[in-house]
């Protein structure tokens, strides 16, 4: 706790020195932003470091997840836009800096109250509450309910490649005509959930086919094709990565992670994502020189080195224009923008004047005259715009510290039952694991988050209710032995 405790004293008095130094040479706004952000930046910091649930591994705790992923959008993103602006796009009108100063003293505010939710017991009673989904006699075996939802999802994801003119229609197409209908999104959620599904087992198991894992290695290589390639959204991706790396951690933890391999692959996924973020609206056929006869026009490009900072910059960006619109130029939704959600799935064919989300409302302020009302750009607002958009500063309070209750109640299901630090319940790891795949969508808003949640959460609990997922039970032995080594596991043919 002491050594905690100095390391907090020696930031905030590094702190203090570092803005001192600044004041006297940086443009008064720049300064006002660079000491609301340190501000966020150590309460952050202080909530990290005596956060309430030490049991659970820092590297899927969804405490320091929402920290780690805001800190890109309200720390770094708000200096950079105030240096050098948001965005490349010509048409982007910019937030005033007046708006982009409130919207950091907001997020002030707002990671405040997450703090103070998840540190109080209200998230701990929540859990208990939750069901243990443990073997049943009357239950499904595991690899049945898995079999079919990975099945329905591939069926899914075919007829969505059939509608993009199958395989060679959709290389040849910028991923800016991508067409991606809100009911195909359910088969690509079910994909991840199937995969996960197919990491427990295999991960969990104490003996395990090499049959088991070869399979599993073959359906992460086809995800990541399939997410990354054929898709061209790179936040599968992610969701893949730390989905499956939560899995793990709870079940076998960090000592038996094989750390040179994850590290290795979260390298190419980050260069990855700054290479294809710049060349993705050049269709892949064009980019290998294929001729398939298909004609193409030319799309967007950017640079390697902007694309990152676009994609941080640009929620921020978001973000502020939600509090310059709201509430002067129009009024609170009062919680409406959620109804994209419940009913996102209805095809637009069937119904016409289906509402869009809280992201494509605000892009008109961000495009003017080139504003589509259903197609084109949707800015991203962020989970602090949404809130604002709704309900003002009771929503940015309210909001905060229930996604603080939320993110306690989750650790504290993840770790109850822990036997040596490893968790052996299949509901205790994948819910966890679904949960931080939701969080990833901190970026956009509280929509895509719930959505996310929603079309992930519902296959999972269908899985977790209908068929025994946990297998049999392991020695008690076996259970606390620690499982050293590269691999983590011993594969036995």
């Amino acid at each position: 706790m002491k050594h905690r405790v100095g390391i907090i004293i020696v930031a905030f008095f590094v702190a203090v020195a570092t803005l001192l130094v600044l004041e006297s040479f940086l443009e008064a706004r720049l300064f006002q932003a660079i000491v609301i952000v340190t501000l966020n930046l150590l309460v952050m910091g202080i909530g990290v470091v005596f956060r309430p649930t030490r049991e659970m591994p820092i590297f899927c705790d969804p405490f320091v997840w929402v920290c780690a992923v805001l800190s890109q959008f309200f720390a770094l993103a708000p200096i950079i836009a105030f240096v050098q602006g948001f965005t490349i796009l010509p048409f982007f009108t910019p937030p005033s800096p007046e708006s982009m100063l409130l919207t950091l003293f907001a997020f002030l505010v707002m990671i405040t109250c997450f703090i103070v939710g998840h540190g109080v017991r209200l998230g701990i009673i929540v859990a208990n509450l939750a069901p243990e989904f443990g073997p049943s006699p009357r239950k499904l075996p595991g690899w049945c309910v898995e079999s079919a939802i990975l099945g329905a999802s591939l069926l899914g994801c075919f007829s969505w490649l059939q509608g993009h003119g199958g395989l060679m229609g959709k290389l040849s197409a910028a991923y800016g005509s991508l067409h991606n209908p809100a009911l195909y999104t359910i088969a690509h959620m079910a994909l991840l959930v199937g995969t996960f599904l197919t990491a427990w087992r295999v991960i969990h198991a104490t003996r395990r086919r090499r049959r088991d894992t070869v399979f599993l290695l073959a359906l992460l290589v086809f995800d990541g094709l399939f997410y990354g390639v054929l898709m061209g959204v790179r936040k599968y991706l992610l969701f893949l990565f730390f989905g499956t790396l939560t899995i793990w951690l709870l079940r076998r933890g960090v000592r038996a992670l094989p750390k040179v391999r994850t590290a290795v692959v979260l390298v190419i996924l980050l260069i990855f994502f700054s290479v294809w973020g710049a060349v993705r609206g050049t269709p892949v056929s064009v980019m290998l020189g294929w001729n398939t006869g298909i004609k193409y026009a030319g799309g967007p490009r950017q640079e390697l080195s902007s694309g990152y900072l676009t994609a941080i910059c640009d929620p921020f960006g978001g973000a502020c224009k939600v509090m310059e619109v709201f509430p002067d130029r129009e009024s609170f939704r009062h919680g409406r923008t959620l109804v994209f959600v419940a009913l996102g799935f209805i095809p637009r064919a069937v119904w016409p004047d289906k509402p869009v989300g809280i992201g494509k409302e605000i892009s008109r302020y961000w495009e003017g005259p080139y504003f589509k009302q259903t197609t084109g750009h949707s800015a991203a607002c962020t989970f602090l715009g949404e809130l604002w958009v709704n309900f003002g500063w009771p929503g940015i309070v309210a909001g905060g510290f229930l996604l603080g209750v939320l993110c306690r109640s989750v650790t504290a299901y993840a770790v109850r039952g822990m036997k040596g630090g490893l968790q052996y319940r299949a509901a205790r790891v994948l819910i966890p694991a679904v949960f931080i795949v939701g969080l990833g969508e901190v970026r956009a808003d509280l929509a895509a988050m719930v959505g996310t949640w929603a079309l992930a959460g519902v296959p999972l609990l269908v899985a977790l209710s209908l068929s025994n997922m946990d297998g049999s039970a392991a020695p008690i032995e076996e259970v606390q032995r620690p499982v050293v080594g590269l691999r983590g596991f011993e594969v036995r043919g």
